[in-house]
């Protein structure tokens, strides 16, 4: 055990630093409405051994209308505090850590470089989306986890098949990612058509029947059973299938492809900013005070370098991909996965940056390895030390945008720690 802290020191002792920067952000602010609340007072009926009893309701209701894992993942400290803000956000904070620390390892495990995996892990930990949601009472920071895990475990057990304990584990974190949020259905379709690739029918047959026959008894209690007695005005099962952008009286087909067309002019201008600029030019999350001087230049960097930016991640990104497809045995996976949950957020009608998040866990990855990579290759010509120096400036120029953004949300979390009132009013 003391080798193994000693070997990884840096990534511990950057966890620790990670946690308290987070502490300031424990506060009494929700992100998203209804949410959150919805999360809350779920956590605190389970505590209660009430069950899924939403009591913030008008009127307490049983149907769950998100994934029912994250709830209970709160449920330790809805025993401690109950209804208590702080303690939901505390949890996912330490999920926070779970996740940075499994991103660490699976790039320690692809190019076997401890300073590139730890270089890769701070940049993922300050990006403004990941700091946020592991600060807020959201399910993302947990479905990461679980994201995470399964690209780790599928390689564990392509390398050791006899071990069937990791098999089983693999099976257990689809399911969790699945009970997470829905969308999670697409890690159970992605392993069943990498194995089924692979010629491995067996291993693809365990996980889509195992992770199918969970979903399908929690579809049968809250879609079937539930919804058929309480009969709720918004059901997961209707959303999809309801016409948000067309006419009642216009074919489905024409829904989805008007869903399509919108889904990806939001989503492509997200892209263009997600790895080093999101939100800090719109302040569409609305934590921000776009009237403090770190966010009026962080803004005018974004205005400046945002082309630059965008190049310079499709490449380092590019570059990964194609690293990885010559040394990883995963790439496949990866790219499965990718195909797998572009869908279904394509022609979802509803459209969130937050659906993109897991898609950033993979950039980052990739890009990551990319880094790594290009500086090695640029040492065997170059001075190394020129080259640290080169991509410690690049680095620096490259999450400045980010940077700002950071302190000025560290700022005003703590701000309204003291004085919720008036930083409500700053920022509205």
């Amino acid at each position: 055990m003391i080798p193994f802290i000693k070997k990884h020191l840096a990534a511990f002792l950057f966890l620790i630093v990670f946690f308290a920067l987070g502490i300031p952000a424990l506060n009494q602010l929700l992100m998203y409405t209804p949410d959150c609340a919805r999360y809350l007072a779920w956590s605190n009926a389970l505590a209660q051994w009430k069950g899924f009893l939403d009591i913030a309701a008008a009127e307490p209701t049983r149907y769950v209308i998100h994934a029912p894992l994250y709830p209970l993942l709160l449920v330790p400290a809805a025993w401690i505090a109950p209804m208590s803000i702080a303690g939901a956000k505390i949890t996912t904070l330490l999920l926070s850590l779970v996740a940075l620390w499994l991103f660490y390892r699976w790039i320690e495990q692809t190019n076997g470089n401890r300073r590139a995996a730890w270089l890769a892990m701070a940049a993922l930990a300050f990006h403004p989306l990941f700091f946020i949601f592991s600060t807020q009472v959201l399910s993302e920071i947990p479905f990461v986890v679980c994201l995470i895990a399964f690209f780790l475990f599928a390689k564990d057990i392509q390398e050791s098949a006899s071990e069937h304990w990791k098999e089983y584990i693999f099976v257990a974190v689809i399911v969790a990612g699945i009970f997470l949020r829905e969308v999670g259905l697409s890690l159970m379709l992605a392993a069943t058509v990498f194995f089924f690739w692979k010629k491995q029918y067996q291993r693809a047959l365990l996980i889509f029947l195992v992770s199918l026959l969970a979903y399908l008894i929690w579809f049968v209690r809250n879609e079937i059973i539930v919804a058929g007695i309480e009969n709720p005005p918004l059901k997961n099962s209707t959303i999809f299938f309801s016409h948000m952008y067309t006419s009642t009286a216009a074919p489905f087909a024409m829904e989805l492809w008007e869903r399509l067309l919108g889904n990806v002019r939001v989503y492509w201008h997200y892209l263009v900013q997600l790895v080093f600029m999101p939100d800090i030019r719109t302040d569409s999350i609305g934590v921000l005070d776009l009237s403090h001087s770190m966010i009026k230049f962080g803004q005018l960097a974004a205005r400046i370098l945002e082309y630059p930016l965008f190049i310079l991640s499709i490449g380092l990104c590019g570059y990964g991909a194609r690293t990885l497809y010559r040394k990883s045995k995963d790439t496949i996976l990866l790219f499965i996965f990718l195909c797998v949950y572009s869908i279904p957020i394509l022609f979802y009608p509803i459209n969130d940056i937050r659906f993109l998040f897991p898609l950033l866990i993979l950039l980052f990855y990739a890009g990551a390895i990319g880094t790594a990579e290009l500086f090695q290759i640029a040492s065997r010509t170059i001075s190394r030390s020129l080259v640290t120096a080169s991509l410690s400036a690049l680095c620096f120029l490259s999450f400045l945008p980010n940077i700002c953004w950071d302190i000025d949300y560290l700022y005003n979390s703590w701000h309204d720690t003291y004085d919720t009132e008036s930083f409500v009013q700053t920022i509205s």
